[in-house]
């Protein structure tokens, strides 16, 4: 019972010295869980992370997995209470994991297979916050990488390996659109 009020007292003095600066949200991306928390600097620009993943509950045969971490500067674009149309600069790291199976000589094969991505993105998220006091909503959003550095090994040999530069030259595009693909509930201090 201590724990319980201690944790309500922290939560209570946070919210009172955050009061209208501090916004996290929780929700699903494809396959996979997200996660993430803002701090606004101003009316418009916000600073923070968020972190998706993934993992198969089943890792006898198959151990796909994988998890997007990244640090944003968020710019809103709507002067609203109600609404946040915020584009995200961000540093983001990727790195998925899974098998590839094929045949060969009437012989199934299984090779290891990852595509690992450190590098900028450039996403958008739409808010809705609706309450008494605009103190949760829900959120949708997706990154898009801009630039940076790919590893991707497929079928026993490298794919691609080293930086890129624009979003149609990498197979890192495909992979951050997918695990960054988000829905959820948000809510603010």
């Amino acid at each position: 019972m201590k724990k319980a009020i201690t944790i309500i007292c922290i939560l209570l003095c946070a919210a009172a010295a955050f009061a209208g600066t501090m916004s996290f949200q929780l929700g699903f991306s494809i396959l996979g869980a997200n996660a993430g928390a803002t701090v606004s600097l101003t009316d418009s620009v916000k600073i923070g992370g968020t972190i998706s993943v993934a993992r198969l509950a089943n890792q006898t045969e198959d151990d796909f997995g994988w998890i997007y971490a990244q640090g944003l500067l968020s710019v809103d674009l709507i002067q609203n209470v109600g609404n946040d149309l915020d584009l995200r600069f961000g540093l983001s790291y990727l790195n998925i994991n899974g098998n590839d199976s094929y045949v060969y000589e009437e012989e199934t094969k299984t090779e290891p297979t990852y595509l690992k991505f450190a590098g900028l993105t450039f996403g958008i998220q739409y808010t809705h916050w609706f309450g008494y006091r605009r103190s949760h909503g829900v959120f949708v959003g997706i990154d898009i990488p801009v630039g940076g550095y790919v590893s991707y090994y497929s079928y026993g040999e490298v794919q691609e390996h080293g930086p890129f530069i624009g979003p149609l030259t990498s197979m890192a595009t495909l992979g951050v659109l997918l695990t960054s693909m988000r829905t959820g509930y948000c809510f603010q201090f």
